[in-house]
């Protein structure tokens, strides 16, 4: 394209005499068509913004055309460029208190000045809205007017808005700071005051001046100054902490009072600043004070019990309870106040208690298991107690009750204890041991044998038998963890692989502990066995993920950073190439130039096969994937690629079952994948040799799957290469760009598969892609 452009141009040889002026016509041409593309970008860039951008051609006679206008205008005025055209221009928007002030800046413009204004308009709706205009003239030097005026021109209404609605705000503020009677006061990072309302002068007694001097800490009582860092270290960390606080501060005079503080922050010019509000309720918390500390006492005591508390006359009126009076029963304090104590039993237990209330009020005490009637209908066992208390000469019981639940439940549960551990043990698939150290004797639960896949009907393992069991890379760790626990008799827990009866192996996870008899000595070890397969196989599956998203994280970062680059050197590129096809049209086909002009169009192109790769790597894709069969991609994949075998003189062996399942995929990409390995395996692959494509089924743990390999007779991979084959511009081929199995890794990552790479054994290099079936890939 480069070199059409420059055809169009006279040729120029030094023996012409038009040569200087030739020369400087082919010059400013080439600086207009740059500072045309510069605009091209400008206005596409604009175009893509918010703003309206302009640019206005200013006649001799001072009157003004539209040369062009790209971006938000329609949206900012509501009329099209014709409409507003027909209106009478740009004028017509302008608000008419705004039209002398657009007037004087039009004058500026034209004068040559720069000018930037704020005006207000009016839309095709009738709304009003602020724009901010900035123009800039452009002055022809040699008639010394302005002949054009480009500009941009941006909505500023909610800013607008926004300092109006801050300079009521601000007025409110001091206003109410000015006559309430609470004390507001403003302190920076450091806490250091630096505004105080006249009701901080009244509360402290200090003066203004005298505050502003001053620091937060020197109001607060120095008791309270750990609370308050304390406060703000919970705000920090992110904690809940209440809006309010009580705290002392000292006057003037050296006296003390009591202030209700809150305070909350904003950022002011940049700062971070504290805005305190303190009212004073110095006589309030001291009156409050007596009556807490006589309250506290009592509900402390009456909380601490373990149990219900209760207290009523002889007309069995309630006249006090604790909380857990009314946890337990559901009732509200008001439902308590109106019900009777027996109200709260039914059938034989409501007998019962009241039989045992008249004996506390006969006797002085008594005592009685029973079950409250909740307010739900449930049942509940508790133990009570009462005595007589005389409270204002009158006859009074007061007792505790204790939930027995948990004895009742313990009871009922002994029964069923070794049925339910059996069936646990079964659900959790854990097994249970216990070895006599002196005779090996062994004896297994019924999971045990299970998780082992041994017949229960060969009788016990031997302690041998357990060892023969184990993987036989673990055994020693199990044994040296079976030695550890008889010398130290401390609880051990090992992780090892157990080989079944059939021949699987399942990783467990075995607790050791030792029961010794009163002179320390071991007479028993038992443990715990259970199987965590299925989690570690989660785990290595998680590690593996991680792994890949690592990757996909730094291969994304990668291609970002390359994709930029690529773009940025394209253009130096295209530059390079116009120029030497401006000197080939300059002074013709010279055979001293061609090896050096040869040489740089080769380079030329080898460059520009590295951009290519560099911008189809780091272009990101979103990928579709749909339900399609694998032969017909692998087939026009190879049909493309015949041309190259053809020419590199090496055979394509291909062997693809056509009756392969369905493979969810994206049909371009996936052909991609399998161009790139068969393009890279010819070009390394020996004359006279064959590169071999074929497709197999294989099950895979989480669902059939499909293993293609292409494989070549080259040179294969060197072994320090292997582990970093897929990373970015590592090459196994001379010239190559190091991008292609990097751009194959992650189209095929994106299918939900992989790919690996290994060497033949009889020579060359192998590519295994594996992706999973239709019904086992996750789009």
């Amino acid at each position: 394209m480069g070199s059409k452009r420059h055809e169009a141009l006279p040729r120029v040889t030094p023996e012409r005499p038009g040569a200087p002026v030739d020369d400087e016509v082919a010059r400013l041409r080439a600086a207009l068509a740059t500072a045309e593309r510069e605009r091209d970008r400008y206005r596409t860039a604009v175009e893509l913004s918010s703003d309206y951008a302009y640019s206005v051609r200013v006649d001799e006679h001072g009157a003004e055309q539209l040369e062009w206008g790209v971006g938000a205008f329609q949206l900012l005025t509501g009329f099209s460029a014709a409409e507003l055209a027909a209106r009478g221009g740009w004028l017509s928007l302008v608000h008419p208190a705004d039209r002398a002030a657009v007037a004087a800046h039009r004058q500026r413009v034209l004068a040559g000045r720069g000018d930037v204004i704020e005006l207000r308009i009016i839309r095709r709706d009738g709304e009003e809205r602020w724009v901010r205009s900035h123009d800039r003239p452009h002055v022809d030097r040699r008639s010394g007017r302005v002949v054009r005026v480009d500009g941009a021109t941006r909505d500023v209404t909610d800013r607008r808005r926004l300092e109006i609605a801050l300079r009521a705000s601000e007025i409110q503020f001091r206003t109410l700071a000015d006559t309430t009677s609470a004390a507001i006061l403003l302190y920076d990072e450091q806490d250091r005051v630096f505004y105080v309302n006249p009701a901080t002068s009244l509360i402290t007694g200090f003066s203004r001046e005298e505050l502003l001097a001053k620091s937060l800490w020197d109001l607060v009582h120095p008791e309270f100054h750990d609370r308050i860092r304390a406060r703000r270290a919970a705000r920090t960390q992110g904690e809940a902490v209440a809006p309010r606080a009580t705290m002392r501060v000292v006057t003037r005079d050296g006296s003390e009072r009591w202030v209700d503080y809150s305070a909350g922050f904003a950022e002011i010019g940049g700062r971070q600043i504290a805005i305190g509000t303190a009212w004073d309720v110095t006589a309030h918390a001291r009156s409050e004070a007596a009556i807490r500390r006589e309250r506290d006492f009592s509900e402390a005591i009456l909380s601490s019990l373990p149990g219900v508390f209760y207290l009523y006359n002889d007309d069995l009126e309630f006249l006090r309870w604790n909380r857990n009076f009314e946890q337990v029963l559901g009732y509200s304090a008001d439902e308590i106040r109106a019900l009777s104590p027996l109200d709260l039993f039914t059938g034989p237990d409501r007998l019962r208690l009241a039989e045992r209330i008249a004996e506390v009020f006969a006797r002085g005490a008594s005592d009685v298991e029973a079950e409250f009637t909740t307010r739900d209908g449930r049942r509940v066992p508790f133990y009570f107690t009462g005595q007589t208390l005389r409270l204002d000469g009158r006859l009074c019981l007061i007792g505790t009750g204790i939930d027995i639940t948990p004895r009742k439940r313990a009871e009922a549960a002994l029964l069923e204890t070794r049925r339910r551990l059996e069936e646990a043990q079964q659900r959790a698939r854990l097994g249970s041991w216990e070895i006599d150290p002196a005779t090996r004797r062994s004896d297994w639960s019924a999971q045990m044998y299970a998780l082992y896949e041994r017949d229960p009907a060969l009788g016990e393992p031997s302690f041998e038998e357990f060892f023969d069991l184990t993987h036989p890379d673990d055994r020693q760790r199990v044994r040296d963890a079976y030695r550890g626990c008889l010398a130290s008799g401390a609880t051990t827990t090992i992780e090892f692989r157990a080989r079944t009866a059939h021949g699987e192996d399942r990783w467990l996870s075995g607790t050791i502990d030792c029961v010794r008899d009163a002179s320390g000595a071991v007479v028993r070890l038992a443990g715990t066995v259970l199987d965590i397969t299925e989690r570690k196989r989660a785990a290595d599956e998680q590690e593996r993920l991680q792994a890949a998203l690592r990757r996909s994280e730094v291969m994304a970062a990668m291609g970002a950073l390359v994709g930029g680059v690529a773009h940025e050197v394209r253009n130096p590129l295209f530059g390079i190439s116009a120029t030497l096809d401006a000197m080939q049209a300059r002074f013709g086909e010279r055979a001293e130039l061609d090896p050096y002009l040869g040489v740089l169009r080769g380079e030329i192109d080898r460059l520009g096969e590295l951009m290519r790769d560099l911008l189809a790597y780091g272009k990101p894709y979103a990928t579709t994937l749909t339900a399609a069969p694998l032969a017909p991609v692998i087939a026009a994949a190879v049909e493309s690629c015949r041309a190259l075998a053809r020419e590199a003189g090496v055979e394509l062996a291909c062997d693809v079952p056509d009756d392969l399942p369905a493979v969810r995929m994206d049909v371009a990409r996936l052909r991609q994948v399998f161009e790139n390995l068969l393009r890279n395996a010819l070009q390394l692959a020996p004359r006279q040799t064959t590169v071999e494509v074929s497709v197999r089924r294989a099950d895979r743990p989480r669902g059939g799957g499909l293993v293609c390999v292409v494989a070549d007779r080259g040179p294969g991979f060197a072994a320090e290469d292997l582990e970093r084959v897929f990373d970015p511009f590592v090459s196994r081929r001379p010239g190559g760009t190091g991008l292609g199995l990097s751009i194959v890794q992650r189209i095929v990552e994106e299918h939900g598969g992989t790919v690996a790479a290994a060497n033949r054994a009889g020579g060359g290099a192998a590519l295994t892609v594996c992706l999973p079936l239709e019904g086992a890939c996750q789009p």
